[in-house]
Parts: structure tokens; C-alpha cells; sequence
């Protein structure tokens, strides 16, 4: 399985160890993601395997901006008088670029669904953290006002910088919410 994720691209020669470790796990579920396979992200079962050596298996291509909020991330959120502070779990999508800093895009909702703060504005945070690829951070924490007008939080990833220098921002941020309680 590893040799065929190799040819791939999933896996480097190097990760090629007969040992199904992070690497692999991240390189099955950047597969899975990929080939529209459903199902548990890193899981080989037979659906993965009979893409992974059928004749349509698609060829590893990075993501553009390579953090990403996985569908299924966990938040923290903490009030603080009248402000709200909320960090999530965000991934590097990559299986080859390391991460030095990522900024993170925020703004809430009432209960109605009305945008808090007015329609353009974002607060924002810039984590400086090193994410290997594949490897799985919080962001900093980021505070909103008004936390008692707070009903949902949207999350998105902005822009990200890689340790070789490459700058990558979103053309559209891809925003997921919470439900603050």
C-alpha cells in the first residue's frame, strides 16, 4: 500500500517503511480527500483499496492555501467580561511543505444570523508555530466583543507562510462555524 501511495505521490520514497505511522495515515487521508472516498479519513478499508489500485486513483496535487479546518475540528471558546475567546484545531494539509504562520479569520452572528460587527469586518490572529505537514495545532486565540450577542462563530483560514518562503492568501475565505452556547 505504501509503495502504490509513493508512485502516487502521498508518500516520499523515504516514508516507505512497512509501518502504517502518521505519514501513512496523513497520506490515506489526503487520498481519501482527493479521490472522493467516504468514510473515516485515514481508514485503508476496501473502498480506499480498491481506488488506490484501480486505474482512476488521482495523482497527489497540493491544496493552494495547505491549512486547513478539518470538518470535523474542535473549538475552545472562554468569555472574559463582555469578549469571547476562541481558538480551533486547524491541520497542515501538506505532505511535503512545513508551516512557520498562518492567519486565522473571524467574525459572529446573532441568534437571527445577523453579522455581528458589520458585514466586512474580521478579527484576526496570526499564529507563529511550526506545523509539519500532516500535523494537527491550535491557532491563538482570537477575541470578539460582545460575546453576550454571540450565537455562532466563523472560522476561516486566511493566509498561510511556509518555511521555504512561499505566501499563500485565500481568494475567498472557506469559513466553519460554531454554535456557541
Amino acid at each position: 500500500m505504501q509503495h502504490r501511495l509513493s508512485e502516487l505521490g502521498y508518500l516520499t520514497a523515504d516514508d516507505v517503511d512497512g509501518k502504517y505511522g502518521p505519514k501513512t495515515a496523513n497520506a490515506v487521508s489526503s487520498f481519501r480527500e482527493i479521490n472522493g472516498l467516504e468514510g473515516s479519513g485515514d481508514t485503508a478499508d476496501s473502498s480506499f483499496l480498491v481506488r488506490l489500485y484501480g486505474s482512476s486513483a488521482k495523482q497527489y496535487s497540493e491544496p493552494y492555501l495547505i491549512m486547513k479546518i478539518p470538518p470535523s475540528s474542535y473549538g475552545q471558546w472562554k468569555s472574559s467580561g463582555n469578549k469571547l475567546a476562541m481558538r480551533v484545531k486547524v491541520q497542515n494539509a501538506s505532505l511535503n511543505r512545513t508551516v512557520k504562520a498562518f492567519k486565522i479569520y473571524m467574525y459572529a452572528t446573532d441568534i437571527w444570523g445577523e453579522r455581528l460587527y458589520g458585514d466586512t469586518t474580521v478579527y484576526y490572529e496570526t499564529t507563529k508555530k511550526t506545523v509539519k505537514p500532516g500535523e494537527t495545532v491550535y491557532c491563538n486565540y482570537v477575541y470578539l466583543p460582545q460575546r453576550k450577542d454571540i450565537d455562532r462563530v466563523y472560522v476561516g483560514i486566511y493566509q498561510v507562510i511556509c518555511t521555504d518562503g512561499t505566501l499563500r492568501e485565500a481568494d475567498k475565505v472557506d469559513y466553519s462555524y460554531w454554535i456557541i452556547d
